[in-house]
């Protein structure tokens, strides 16, 4: 248990620095702003729905069957670009020639660290640099100074405050540079990254279509969601809908959650309520539509639930990873599915307050390839 004291710890300390930042930052005051000193972005606009994808059923066949949808081999080329937006330091992966031979609109994915972790050691285990490569999309991660968490669960997280519109500034630069398809756009996060994650896409429908937690937890929860089994009361983590949920217009983003039932530094019961919350804001049940949408209850072994809203649309689907704890699951290999590097091979973190996170686990999923199966971006 000393590594989750260690985490929750270290989100208080962060949790302080945030404040005092925001308490600080220019143009407090403002007769703009929220009442904490930073503009109000006000309600997004509406964007068109970006469609329904699904992890394939088949998926798994070698890389030389004709069948398979591989596109390119060559990892995308990455380059670290420090001050690139939103007062962040970046990592922007780009196919090999891909600006020549394309003038199709393509996907983008923002991949976020979690807290203590770096963006060079989550592009490094997520390997998405292979899967943009590959399939053809751009990848960013973002890195937050000093390897901190994102503020997801301070004063600061919400639509126009500190990180979510620096991340969001991230978005617009790469839209600037680049060809990318507004209705593809979609964000990846991993514990605290999974959890800013989820704000993104509950403040941000108008820019983000979809996207995906691992190990996160509910939009509006406090640091004390991760200690707690239940991840907090219903009625708590519900009650944060922004207003504009209510908007039947509004797109609903979909959302992809992977949590490890070992986890002990971000507790299961997390993703469970998030589920709850998500399908209630798509107007989803909670039972399972695995069956009425031809999707397996398993997936490469592990448990799997999709949630579809009254429409027949994917709202949210859930992997129980059975036998992994807290990190990024992979599955290195060969096969199509397969992929992901495991510095430490390991199932589960390293509950040692002294110990380097293990910020990896090897099981029988590759995470990043299913995330971005459910995306729309692997055929």
């Amino acid at each position: 248990m000393a590594l989750r004291f260690r985490w929750l710890v270290g989100i208080a300390v962060a949790t302080s620095v945030a404040a005092c930042a925001l308490a600080t930052s220019p143009g407090s005051g403002s007769d703009d702003d929220d009442g904490q000193g930073i503009p109000d972005a006000g309600p997004p606009a509406r964007w068109p729905d970006a469609g329904t994808p699904g992890p394939r059923p088949d998926a798994g066949d070698e890389p030389d069957d004709p069948d398979d949808p591989i596109i390119g081999g060559d990892p995308a080329s990455c380059e670290t670009i420090p001050a690139y937006a939103g007062g962040f330091e970046v990592i922007k992966c780009v196919p090999e020639g891909f600006e020549s031979e394309t003038t199709t609109p393509v996907g983008l994915v923002i991949s976020l660290h979690g807290y203590t972790q770096s963006a060079a050691s989550l592009q490094e285990t997520t390997e998405w640099a292979h899967l943009a490569g590959r399939y053809g999309f751009y990848v960013v991660f973002p890195h937050a100074a000093g390897d901190r968490a994102w503020f997801w669960y301070t004063f600061g997280r919400s639509r126009g405050q500190s990180d979510p519109a620096g991340l969001v500034a991230v978005v617009d630069r790469m839209k600037e540079e680049h060809n990318i398809d507004p209705d593809r756009v979609f964000v990846s996060g991993m514990s605290a990254g999974g959890y800013m994650a989820v704000n993104l896409l509950a403040d941000y429908p108008d820019v983000f279509a979809g996207g995906s937690a691992t190990s996160g937890g509910a939009h509006g929860c406090s640091a004390l969601c991760a200690s707690s089994p239940s991840g907090g009361t219903a009625a708590a983590v519900i009650a944060e809908y922004p207003e504009w949920w209510n908007d039947a217009s509004a797109r609903k983003p979909r959302l992809m959650l992977l949590h490890g039932d070992l986890d002990e530094v971000n507790l299961p019961g997390n993703s469970t309520q998030l589920v709850q919350q998500w399908t209630a804001v798509h107007g989803a049940d909670t039972t399972p539509d695995n069956a009425a949408l031809g999707l397996p209850a398993t997936l490469n072994g592990y448990p799997y639930e999709v949630y579809a809203t009254p429409s027949g649309d994917v709202a949210v689907a859930h992997v129980h990873m059975t036998d992994l704890g807290h990190g990024t699951p992979v599955n290195p290999g060969e096969a199509t599915d397969q992929g992901g590097f495991d510095p430490m091979p390991s199932k589960t973190a390293d509950s040692c307050a002294f110990c380097a996170q293990d910020w990896t686990n090897t099981g029988s999923i590759y995470g990043p390839y299913y995330e971005a199966a459910f995306f729309g971006l692997v055929p």
